[in-house]
């Protein structure tokens, strides 16, 4: 007998659809339905999503007016509190659910334009790209990670001594010499002491002083030394692997340049990027920028606009390794990396197919009419999700158009389409 496709294309009603022929319903592509949902081999009506935080209906709208760009659902373990931090080119948000607003946290100097975070020692960690690397606890505002002037990574031998007390509350600091000092310069004083302070060089009076950005806090004594600290002032990514924070593409302010190829790994369950043998910088890879990041069987895929890395943990002194798979394909979108509910890594590839890690390419089905026609100027506002509530894999997509306007939604085999939805980022999130 002929094997016959199956496909829906009319509106769902209330209730269970039994009488379909299920055996082909993984086959089945539904464009024209969008509120029905195969579980088990049924259709059933999809329960619908809410489009507000409020329960009143109403929109809310960022204060600074800027599209939200990232939604970051963040649990502290500690207190077992879900907080939700919203992201837009210019400031960090929290939703305040007592008062159903977006309490201002943060605002940067220079305009995001993309978004990274992860979850690491109880905290969040985010990554403007454009910015200092930041965190939260959950209280208080946003801080920098490390410094105000950027993460520490490296410090360099002995510079100079401190010539003659110099007084907290004010910003010249007595030296002995100024030879190798430079208006810029990040600077610790007494590392390792009791007086141990991080400044930043203003200005150098040659042979005699330097002038820092900020007031010193403490008092400093003639003899302590000075060393120049390499300082992470913008990064692309920001990852927890194995209880170490990942700070990945950095840009260094030593050096005045990006190193898309590098990443530094952190002391362990600490944001320490200097003590102890185990942190350190890696190199992945010969060629190609990093693009984005994913879990899959324990170890993290470190994705290249060409190719891609596994990168993992070993036994002995060295900490972490690597594989290159040079061959493999890379990656497209940055936030189109998703893992499901059972570890499962899905993403847009550098072939402009979604695949799954160990299957291979899976949006056959949509690849004509959808992911052909995504704007390529404007991949970066690709964002993937799983929504663990339906057991279904979302991505919003800018199809024939500069803004996402449509979502394909992946279950089971099964391609679901969402045309004319506009959105710009998604994640779960209890109301």
């Amino acid at each position: 007998m002929a094997k016959t496709s199956f496909g829906i294309f009319s509106n769902p009603i209330k209730g269970v659809i039994k009488n379909v022929p299920s055996l082909l319903l993984n086959e089945a592509v539904t464009p024209d339905s969008d509120k029905v949902v195969l579980t088990d081999g049924e259709i059933h009506r999809r329960p619908m999503r809410s489009y507000y935080l409020t329960k009143n209906d109403a929109a809310v709208v960022t204060p600074d007016g800027n599209p939200v760009m990232n939604l970051v659902p963040y649990i502290k373990e500690s207190t077992n509190t879900l907080y939700l931090l919203v992201l837009t080119k210019k400031h960090i948000y929290h939703w305040n659910t007592t008062a159903s607003a977006l309490d201002e946290k943060y605002e940067l100097a220079t305009d995001a334009d993309t978004w990274d975070y992860c979850i690491f020692n109880d905290k969040v960690v985010l990554t403007p790209n454009s910015d200092l690397p930041l965190v939260w606890g959950g209280t208080g505002s946003v801080t920098p990670l490390d410094t105000p002037y950027g993460v520490r990574v490296s410090y360099s031998t002995e510079v100079t001594t401190v010539d003659a007390e110099s007084a907290a509350s004010q910003k010249v600091l007595n030296v002995a010499a100024t030879t190798g000092l430079e208006a810029g310069d990040v600077i610790i004083i007494d590392k390792g002491n009791a007086n141990e302070e991080v400044g930043k060089v203003n200005t150098v009076q040659a042979g005699v002083s330097v002038t820092l950005v900020d007031n010193l806090s403490i008092t400093h004594a003639a003899t302590e030394k000075i060393y120049i600290c390499t300082c992470i002032t913008k990064a692309k990514f920001a990852k927890e692997y194995y209880s170490r924070l990942i700070i990945a593409y950095p840009y260094l302010d030593q050096d005045a340049r990006w190193y898309a190829q590098g990443l530094y790994i952190s002391a362990l369950n600490d944001e320490d990027f200097v003590s102890g043998s185990e942190v350190g910088y890696f190199g992945i890879g010969q060629r190609g920028k990093i693009k984005g990041f994913g879990y899959y069987n324990s170890i993290l895929y470190i994705f290249k606009d060409r190719g891609k890395v596994q990168f993992f943990p070993v036994a002995g002194t060295e900490y972490f390794n690597y594989n290159e798979i040079p061959d493999s394909f890379g990656l497209l979108a940055m936030h189109s990396v998703v893992n499901d509910d059972k570890g499962n890594l899905y993403y847009l590839a550098s072939d402009n197919t979604i695949k799954q890690e160990g299957v291979g390419t899976i949006s056959a089905p949509i690849q004509t009419e959808i992911l052909d026609k995504i704007q390529p100027d404007h991949l970066d506002k690709v964002r993937g999700a799983y929504v663990r509530d339906y057991k279904e894999m979302m991505w919003a997509l800018p199809v024939e158009s500069n803004e996402n306007n449509y979502v394909v939604v992946y279950k089971d085999g099964v391609w679901l389409l969402m045309k004319d939805v506009n959105i710009s980022c998604f994640c779960d999130y209890y109301v």
